[in-house]
This record gives structure tokens, sequence and C-alpha cells, in this order.
């Protein structure tokens, strides 16, 4: 047996496996149609949870010390394909704001890329407790729908690459596409917020892609005895979560359409502070 393998597991693990991925990204796709929030907040920690149900603590991810960083990765390879498409769309609707495209792009692949190559070296429960204040508070401004007041103009080039470089380290780091920051910060810097959230879904592929060549890469060598695993990226739990995503997310746009999310909203904000909660308490090794 290569010293490092998720591979060697019965059929029947590997067929709940897939079904629990397609359920993940079925909802995480389905959420993300109906109220605009990124699958990767969904994604991680329904990841994790996964992971660490599936392979314990003396398991290869676990023993380790991988379990977060491969959730993470295979969030971020499933939110590339999803972000792609919501961004073109976006794109074909004109909502993408092109100054703030072009000051911001090339450095969030800057952050990007950082964040795959350094996010693995760092303590697993330093990104678990990153990830569950992450998660923990956008859970509290969907409950409470909180807006940025509009402050001034989008800023020059150097505090927008400081800026654009931040948000996608610590979006690569949590596994997301970076809209949940990028929204507000545009929304704060006078943009409508149409186009806030139409230049955040076209710029998130970049976010997500350069995290994920940065994923494999640093791990290519690390797992190279698992053919379940490309780098960090967990194989066919990306093409499952892929999967129920691009067939649900058009069911939440329209279902977005036909009534209020409210009740929605309120559910998952409910379980992203349960998620957030179970991470830290698991980061700590309390639960």
């Amino acid at each position: 047996m290569p010293p490092f393998s998720c591979s060697q597991r019965s059929s029947m693990d590997w067929l709940l496996l897939l079904a629990v991925c397609v359920f993940i990204g079925a909802a995480s796709g389905f959420i993300a149609g109906l109220l605009g929030v990124g699958g990767g907040l969904v994604i991680v920690p329904a990841l994790i949870l996964l992971f660490d149900l599936m392979y314990p603590d003396n398991g290869p991810l676990a023993s380790r010390g991988l379990t977060t960083t491969v959730a993470v990765a295979t969030s971020l390879a499933c939110v590339f394909v999803t972000t792609v498409m919501s961004g073109w769309a976006q794109w074909r609707r004109s909502h993408v704001h092109l100054p703030a495209a072009r000051r911001w792009a090339p450095f969030l692949v800057l952050g990007g890329a950082l964040s795959g190559w350094f996010a693995p070296a760092l303590p697993e429960v330093a990104i678990r407790l990153f990830i569950a204040v992450l998660v923990f508070t956008v859970a509290i401004i969907l409950s409470t729908r909180w807006q940025p007041t509009p402050g001034s103009d989008l800023p020059g080039r150097p505090l927008s690459a400081l800026m654009a470089g931040c948000t996608g380290f610590f979006s690569g780091v949590a596994g997301i596409a970076g809209g949940n920051m990028m929204v507000p910060t545009f929304m704060y810097f006078n943009l409508p917020i149409h186009h806030a959230m139409g230049t955040s879904s076209f710029l998130g592929p970049f976010v997500a892609l350069s995290g994920v060549i940065a994923y494999i890469g640093r791990g290519w060598t690390d797992t190279a005895g698992d053919a379940m695993l490309l780098g960090y990226v967990h194989v066919p739990a990306f093409a499952a979560i892929t999967l129920g995503a691009l067939f649900f997310a058009p069911l939440g746009v329209r279902f977005a359409h036909q009534r209020s999310p409210r009740i929605l909203r309120a559910l998952l904000a409910v379980f992203l502070i349960a998620a957030a909660l179970r991470m830290g308490y698991s980061a700590l090794d309390v639960f």
C-alpha cells in the first residue's frame, strides 16, 4: 500500500461518498442560484464534515493533517466551474464594471496562487478557525441583511492591488471565489448592486483557477501515491459535486423569481452557524 492513499475503500464506501457529494453539489448549486451566495461556503464545511467521518483520525487525510486542505482545494475546483458560467452570464448582461475588473484581476490571481502554495503549510487548526470565523460572519450578514454604507469612489491602483491580493489569498485559504468579500467592497465604493455582483462573478474564476493550480502543484508530490487525488483536489468528490451544482443552480435561479427566499436565507444562516461552531470545536479538539 502506498504511504498516502484514499483510494482503497470498499465499493459501498465510494457509492456513499459520491452520493453525499452529489447532494452537497445540489445544495450548494441551488443555494447559490437562489441567494447569490458562493457555493464554496456550503461545500467547504460539508466536505470537512464528510472527510472527518469517512477518513477518521487514523485515516490517510487526518493523519497527515490534510483533511481541510483537500476540502478547500476540491471546493475551489468545483467553484471554478460554476463561477465561469455565472461570470459569463453577467458579462453578457453588461453587469461587469471593467475598470474595477482590470485593476483587481491580476492581484486576485496572485493572491489565489499564493494561498494554494502557502495554505497547506499552515497548521490545520488555523485554517479551520479562519474558515469558521468567515462562515460565521457570512451567516450573521445573511440573517441581518446587512449592507455597507457607500463611502467613496474606487481607490487607485496601489490600494486596489492590496485589497485584491488579500481577497484572493483569503478566498483561496477558505475555498471560495471571493464574492462574499468583493460584493460588499464594491458596494462600499459606490458600485450599484448589480454591477458589484456582476463584477464579483466575473472575477471569481480568476481566484478559483489560480488557487486550484497552486493547490495541485503544491500537493503533486505529497499525494503522488493516490489515484483519487490530483494534487490536493479529490477528483471523485469534485466530479460529483460539480454535477449536482450544475444541475440545481438553474433551479435555484428559477425558484428565486417565484417566491421570497427569506425563509431559506434564515435556514442557511442556521446551517452556516452550526457548521462554523462545529469547525471551531473540531479545530480545538473539543468536539
